[in-house]
């Protein structure tokens, strides 16, 4: 059927029209109802006049009728029946009974009403009579006509009426909705992205009573939908933009990056994680991951106790841990990854950030090395010794002890020294490697220090055969060590302690070790010294001697006494000695001899001969306010430490110039053996000392090594005789020999003679015979405080 076609003008009215069209419908369904309801209503009053009237006939007519058919008298009953025939709509009158007769004609017309009157007659006696009975027809075919045309009526004047007001109803619809809905309609159908700027503008006037109406909120939300338009899509740039730039940054990042969905079915990897894989992309994308079976589950290994990554995420938690991950070529990477679900249900996805840590771990795996090994003799370290030791005494049985073997080679530094670093390291390595090798199989060798060994010694039962088995091991380390064209011997001193008698902790039995190492050394080099109880007190004195120590540097309990140098061609002090001296709070004063060995140990001498070196030339600076006394010049003790350890030639300059004295005010006095051992570092330092004009002494000449041929390749300035050649030579044939040969050396030199400990008028003409310029001793005077000596040297002057 082809479909209706509308005149141009009505096809943009299509929503005018069927507005009126629905009017239309409505109006007439009710209007069609009301002509109804009104000719129903007009019906049934035309219906009920007739009946009424009818009822009427039946009271007027009964009675006489019921008398004239009692009468036979058929003019009278014709009359009546006439009469009721007279009636409107009434068409015939019919009497049946002891009387019929017929009046009127029949009508074709289909309704018709029907009523029937009952003829009686009352006699005498009081008893009715029924005769027979009337039968009225009345036709409807009036009444039905006029209702027809009072229909025909009233549906054409409303029919005109709902017409005209339809077309009004059109006409204004189209003004004020249909033409701005065209507009609404033209407006978003040009409207493109990049004229989201334009407004929407109704052809109306401004204002009104009931402005602003629905177009007006509908014309609004075009505009609003517009501005949103505009916003989310300047939002959506923005978004795109950081979307790219993270694309970017996942395919660029250093980690790789596996995003699955929400069943766990990789959707995206970047580029990292597919050169960490070693996988193409398309092969995994699609794939399970780490279900149980997937892809990256048969792949991953994690470490024992961590769980199952996947398990894990599903309970809603993130999982991160290390992995090893096994390659598409065979090999296998250290991984950390973090696993993460983000979002619920069927949106939901899971995120999977892959750090290769290969190179990392071994990294991590040299470090732990060098931090638990010997970097030079691959040995255990002082850190895993430690753990061994405490391992090894926590788990001796019950009759069991655990040993500890501290050992030091002797001398070693002048190996370095003397050969090279080198040369000392090889030493070292055979060392490690002998006792390795000869050390029992459950023994632990470590290496402790610079020249210190450990060898753990666990489960110990028989401690009576440990010495023997100790000397076996050390006897070994004594055998030659041939290292090129050389040959080396090594000496070692050892201490041994035992757990429990000795400590029940790593740390007790090493200090226990060491303080028997300590002994060792004491008795003689080469030797092995089993801890004692007597020696834990020696130990504990040297640190309770240290503590106060480290303190009486920090609170300024030291002083200086000066001790003169007389010369003996003029009888007069020419020179004073510094000696330092501890006044300790508690024990009074220490003698130097007991805290000046632990001061060189722990290299507190360095801040000590700092200390001296200050306070002496401040002190001689005051003693030269005296002009007698300009001359007076001071000796300060070096030790080798402060020598090669400590900064000397800045510690002189600073003190000469805090004092504002020249060099020549400055003795530094030097051991014999130091100028043997410390010669390579110095050579160059003395050197400078002298340019500064400060003059070189070496004490207690004769005691140690013989620096015959140094002193030629030395400046050296004074010698000083130690007092155990002075002591006995009046009385020692030998001592009075090596005394003459020392000044007679000296002076062959042009050097000067000191001889110290003079105590006696015999020794001091024994010097004076033998040619020795300058004496000191108690004969002269004690070691004295600054305010003393300062005196003694007036009064001496005072009575010259």
């Amino acid at each position: 059927m082809k479909p209706i076609s509308l005149p141009q003008w009505l096809r943009h009215r299509r929503l005018s029209l069927r507005v009126v069209l629905v009017i239309l419908l409505i109006s007439s369904v009710f209007t069609l109802a009301i002509t109804v309801y009104q000719l129903y209503g007009e019906y049934q009053r035309d219906l009920g006049g007739l009946e009424q009237r009818l009822e009427q006939a039946d009271t007027s007519f009964a009675e006489s009728l019921g008398r004239s058919v009692w009468a036979l008298d058929e003019t009278q009953v014709g009359l009546q029946l006439r009469g009721i025939l007279q009636l409107p709509h009434v068409r015939q009158v019919r009497i049946e009974g002891d009387l019929e007769m017929t009046v009127g004609e029949s009508s074709d017309y289909p309704h018709q009403l029907r009523h029937q009157i009952p003829v009686v007659y009352q006699g005498q006696q009081g008893d009715p009579q029924t005769l027979g009975t009337v039968t009225v027809a009345a036709d409807l075919e009036a009444i039905h006509g006029r209702l027809w045309n009072m229909g025909l009526f009233i549906l054409v004047t409303q029919g005109v009426k709902t017409f005209s007001v339809s077309l009004l109803i059109l006409a204004a619809f189209y003004y004020l909705v249909t033409r701005h809905l065209q507009a609404l309609g033209r407006f978003a159908h040009g409207l493109r992205l990049d004229q989201l700027g334009e407004h929407l503008r109704l052809n109306r006037s401004e204002g009104g009573l009931l402005r602003p109406d629905e177009l007006d909120d509908v014309s609004q939300a075009f505009d609003h939908a517009v501005t949103r338009i505009r916003s989310d899509i300047g939002a959506r740039e923005v978004v795109e933009k950081e979307r790219n730039l993270l694309a970017k940054a996942l395919e660029q990042s250093p980690a790789g990056v596996v995003i699955m969905d929400h069943d766990g079915c990789v959707e995206y990897v970047n580029p990292r994680f597919v050169e960490f894989s070693g996988c193409e992309a398309n092969d995994v994308l699609g794939e399970p991951a780490f279900q149980q079976g997937g892809w990256l589950h048969q792949r991953v290994s994690v470490a024992e106790g961590a769980g199952d990554p996947w398990e894990a995420v599903m309970a809603g938690e993130t999982w991160q841990g290390e992995i090893r991950f096994r390659r598409e070529d065979e090999h296998y990477r250290w991984a950390w990854i973090s696993l993460k679900a983000v979002g619920e249900g069927e949106s939901s996805y899971y995120i999977a950030l892959i750090e290769d840590t290969t190179q990392l771990r071994t990294v991590q795996e040299r470090l732990d090395f060098h931090t638990h090994f010997d970097a030079l003799t691959e040995l255990p370290n002082r850190v895993l010794a430690y753990e061994h030791l405490t391992r090894a005494i926590h788990r001796a049985g019950e009759g069991q002890s655990t040993a500890l073997l501290f050992l030091d080679l002797d001398n070693f530094k002048y190996v370095n020294e003397s050969l090279g670093h080198e040369v000392g390291d090889e030493i070292l390595v055979v060392v490690g490697d002998r006792l390795t090798r000869y050390s029992e199989e459950d023994w632990i060798v470590a290496r402790f220090g610079s020249d210190e060994f450990l060898v753990i010694m666990p489960n110990i039962q028989h401690p009576d055969g440990l010495a023997k088995r100790i000397e076996a091991l050390m006897a070994a380390l004594r055998e030659p060590i041939p290292l090129g064209d050389e040959t080396f011997f090594v000496a070692i001193t050892a201490g041994v302690a035992m757990a429990p008698q000795s400590g029940q902790t790593a740390r007790e039995l090493l200090q226990a070790a060491d303080t028997a190492l300590y002994a060792a050394k004491g008795d003689r080099k080469n030797s092995l010294r089993f801890y004692e109880s007597e020696l834990g007190r020696e130990s504990q004195h040297r640190l309770t001697l240290e503590g106060d120590l480290r303190h009486a540097l920090a609170e300024g309990q030291f002083e200086l006494h000066y001790q003169p140098v007389i010369s003996l061609s003029s009888g007069k002090a020419v020179s004073l000695e510094a000696l330092i001296r501890w006044r300790h709070p508690e024990r009074g004063l220490v003698p130097p001899d007991e805290f000046i060995p632990l001061a060189e140990e722990n290299g507190l001498i360095i801040p000590i001969g700092e200390w001296v070196l200050r306070r002496g030339l401040l002190d001689l600076a005051s003693l030269r306010r005296h002009p007698v006394l300009q001359d007076m010049t001071v000796a300060v003790n070096v030790s080798s430490r402060q020598l090669v350890e400590g900064d000397l030639l800045a510690t002189v300059s600073q003190a000469l110039q805090q004092s504002h004295l020249s060099g020549e005010a400055l003795q530094l006095e030097l051991t014999e053996r130091l100028f043997v051992d410390e010669l390579r570092y110095t050579r160059q330092l003395l050197a400078r000392l002298e340019n500064m004009g400060i003059s070189l002494v070496i004490d207690d000449f004769g005691t140690g090594y013989s620096a015959l041929g140094y002193l030629r390749r030395m400046k050296v300035d004074t010698l000083k005789v130690d007092r155990d050649f002075v002591r006995d030579i009046s009385e020692d044939e030998d001592d009075a020999l090596l005394t003459r040969a020392i000044i007679s050396l000296a002076h062959d030199l042009e050097i000067e003679v000191v001889a110290e400990g003079v105590e006696t008028e015999a020794q001091l003409d024994f010097l004076r015979n033998c040619g020795c310029e300058r004496v000191q001793g108690y004969y002269f005077a004690r070691p004295m405080p600054l305010e003393q000596v300062e005196r003694f040297l007036l009064e001496a002057l005072e009575n010259a």
